[in-house]
């Protein structure tokens, strides 16, 4: 039973990210903030209503409610707004996130599943395991958080380096609209925005388990 606590320990954390970062990727409201935020109509002389609707596609997009990224939008004159190699590079991440919400449906099942064995078999085993989970989660948040603040960049180079090949990723801001509509500082804000709602959810579940531990054995 204790191989089944240590995988809770390791997959809740890991869910909780993932169901963070769907949150986050898919907030319009917060696309249109960054927007302003970042001066993006300036920047890139395309209004803020064509900017919605661009936002609207990535969104759409990533969450394959639309099958392509051919907009135009009138600020450009009804031309392609995104370059041959933008959308390829926007695939790859398309890819990326279908395979992490793939994982994340998987996770939730398997700890479904474990949940259920050690309720009906061993208690104890179970609360061991919430309560260690909660501790592995604010472990996490820390880590990421430092990891952000120490050299964003670094990481988020990092990032891409893993999921995508090596020239698929890298823009120059002068050609590319996408590093200007969709700069740094917007992966800063949402990735901290993720920290945040992952560390919400982690002081959540942390609660849940310390008060069953502590009505269980008190």
């Amino acid at each position: 039973m204790k191989i089944f606590k240590y995988l809770l320990i390791f997959m809740v954390p890991i869910y909780l990210l993932l169901v963070s970062v769907e949150y986050c990727s898919f907030n319009e409201r917060f696309y249109e903030r960054e927007f302003e935020k970042n001066n993006i109509a300036k920047r890139t002389s395309i209004s803020e209503g064509d900017l919605r609707i661009i936002g609207r596609a990535i969104i759409d997009y990533i969450k394959d409610d639309r099958h392509n990224l051919d907009v135009r939008v009138a600020s450009l004159n009804n031309e392609e707004v995104f370059k041959e190699e933008e959308k390829s590079h926007m695939l790859d991440v398309k890819r990326v996130y279908t395979y992490g919400f793939k994982l994340k449906d998987i996770i939730l099942i398997l700890i479904i599943l474990i949940i259920l064995l050690l309720f009906f078999n061993n208690k104890k085993v179970l609360l061991e395991g919430l309560v260690g989970t909660s501790i592995f989660s604010m472990v996490f948040v820390i880590i990421l958080f430092l990891m952000i603040s120490i050299d964003y960049y670094k990481y988020f180079t990092y990032f891409h380096k893993l999921f995508f090949e090596e020239g698929t990723w890298t823009f120059y801001e002068k050609e590319s609209l996408l590093i200007n509509i969709l700069p740094l500082e917007f992966f800063q804000h949402i990735t901290l925005k993720i920290i945040v709602m992952f560390l919400i959810s982690s002081l959540l579940v942390s609660v849940i388990s310390w008060t069953i531990k502590k009505r269980e054995f008190h």
